[in-house]
């Protein structure tokens, strides 16, 4: 399913669409108490995803606050980064984001840009692999595992082939 933390925002109005298209359950939670409850209510899913405001000090409280009440927690945390901001913007939200600890990079907006270079840089000199590559807003099509070829892709033409 899909989890979404802050209030009824137009982001969370946009995750419950992609919800309803993708036919899975989808909630909101405030705090990290909900969160963490709702997680151990989710045990049976495969894989839950939870989007984040997007506020680095607001994400990175509820997510050590959520640790703090589960030491057993188990989050495995991608830093989302749009291939269209610049190389000190993408160092600056790594960095902001770093107490959070994430594991992988997902690398957004690659529809958007014929110039990804620093954001795949940003990704080989952070030491994170890639774990997805996004090129447009519907995740059945645009959403990617990056292999080889794409990368070069990516690298030599400036987009996903």
């Amino acid at each position: 399913g899909l989890r979404g933390t802050g209030g009824p925002s137009e982001g969370v109005r946009e995750l419950e669409k992609y919800a309803l298209v993708l036919q899975v359950p989808f909630d909101a939670v405030q705090s990290a108490a909900e969160l963490v409850a709702l997680l151990e209510r989710s045990r049976s899913f495969d894989a839950v995803l939870i989007d984040g405001t997007g506020i680095a000090g607001r994400d990175v409280a509820l997510l050590r606050e959520a640790r703090a009440l589960d030491p057993e927690l188990r989050l495995e945390v991608y830093l989302t980064l749009s291939a269209t901001a610049y190389r000190g913007e993408l160092d600056a939200l790594a960095a902001d984001y770093a107490p959070a600890a994430p594991s992988a990079i997902a690398l957004t907006h690659l529809d958007t840009t014929r110039a990804p270079a620093p954001a795949l840089e940003h990704a080989i000199d952070s030491r994170r692999p890639l774990a997805f590559l996004c090129d447009g807003p519907d995740v059945g099509a645009h959403l990617h595992r990056p292999t080889p070829d794409k990368l070069a892709d990516l690298f030599l033409r400036g987009r996903l082939a």
